[in-house]
């Protein structure tokens, strides 16, 4: 802890508080103090976990569960993962379904704290907890110190080892624009800000690795990979802005890779404003394959996630941890597939480099 104050520059008290989660020090200062404490290894020694008297199958045979009846489900970043959304809520309702096999209830908070989370919840009746979407690495540590069984959905923190499921984020990006390319598209632009969640940035890393493997360039306007999802009014402003001058460029773009599908859809929206059209001018694709996709005009070509699935894999998880909790900690990738609908047409005449399909 001394070690850690130094190089952080603070005390060795704002360590102590930073580290175990309590008030006392600012976000910004508790950050820095825990990147330090990730960055000396303080997180990787091994954690002792307590046992449960049950036994929890990991091949086939239904497993029996202990006395204890609830998960919960963490979900802190309500403004933008909640039950409503059409993302978000199905993976929820998976993980309700995959529950209701073994007669488990399901807790559902929006915590920002361990002293709140243990204010509210009666933990000696929780079975674990399954974190759904981004949560600060400060209250991540936090759930840690309740010693359950976690399991992280579509998100992963390099201060805590436990077991995390994602989509496979870069091979779904790398088919689709592999396919974008095989059918004529040499110019592309990707929208999204790829630091703004780990599935964008490997959705990012997906699209670029398949320009390279092609051999075309990346030609990326630097205003598109400013664009998040968070509010949609200004998602389709910043498009717009941006479209309108890369539009009358010589070379405009001819489809825009969209880091998810609600960037996609307000995207197509700006490109109205603009008239322009999709996708005779533009192609338009998304990611996540939410239920507006296939209702927008045109209907919107996107990857697919299997949102149910990922909900009940995460149970299947949190419950062979619980049972086994010194196996190997698993991050477990759900495949995808891309769905081509009307907002993506081939150009077969379009300018560049030929892609020859490998």
């Amino acid at each position: 802890m001394d070690e850690i104050a130094r190089r952080a520059g603070v005390s060795k008290y704002a360590v102590s508080k930073a580290l175990s989660g309590k008030s006392g020090v600012s976000e910004q200062t508790r950050e820095r103090i825990v990147a330090v404490a990730t960055n000396m290894g303080y997180f990787s020694q091994p954690r002792l976990q307590n046992r449960v008297p049950s036994v929890i199958a990991v091949g086939g045979e239904k497993p029996r569960i202990s006395d204890k009846r609830s998960v919960m489900v963490l979900m802190p970043n309500i403004r933008m993962q909640n039950m409503d959304s059409h993302y978000w809520g199905r993976i929820v309702d998976g993980i309700s379904d995959e529950l209701k096999k073994y007669n488990l209830s399901m807790i559902i908070t929006t915590e920002h704290s361990e002293e709140g989370l243990r204010e509210l919840v009666n933990l000696r009746g929780v079975l674990g907890v399954i974190v759904v979407g981004m949560s600060s690495t400060a209250l991540l540590l936090g759930v840690s110190k309740l010693d359950l069984p976690l399991v992280m959905v579509d998100h992963e923190d390099a201060a805590l080892d436990c077991d995390t499921l994602f989509v496979n984020n870069f091979e779904g990006s790398f088919m689709l624009t592999r396919q974008l390319l095989f059918q004529g598209h040499t110019r592309l632009q990707f929208v999204g800000e790829p630091n703004f969640a780990h599935s964008f940035r490997d959705r990012f890393l997906g699209f670029r690795a398949a320009l390279e493997d092609s051999g075309v360039r990346l030609m990326q306007d630097s205003r598109l990979l400013e664009v998040s999802s968070l509010v949609m009014e200004d998602t389709r402003r910043q498009v717009r802005t941006s479209m309108a001058e890369l539009m009358a460029c010589e070379e405009p773009p001819t489809v825009l890779v969209c880091a998810n599908d609600d960037i996609a859809l307000a995207s197509m929206a700006a490109l109205q404003d603009l008239n322009v059209s999709v996708p005779k001018q533009v192609s338009v694709t998304g990611f996540d394959d939410i239920d507006e996709a296939s209702h927008s005009d045109p209907a919107l070509t996107t990857i697919h996630v299997a949102k149910e699935v990922m909900g009940r894999r995460a149970v299947e998880m949190l419950l062979r941890r619980h049972g086994h909790p010194d196996l190997t900690v698993e991050k477990v990738l759900i495949a995808v597939h891309p769905v081509w609908r009307e907002s993506t047409s081939a150009r077969a005449h379009a300018l560049g480099q030929e892609i020859k399909q490998q």
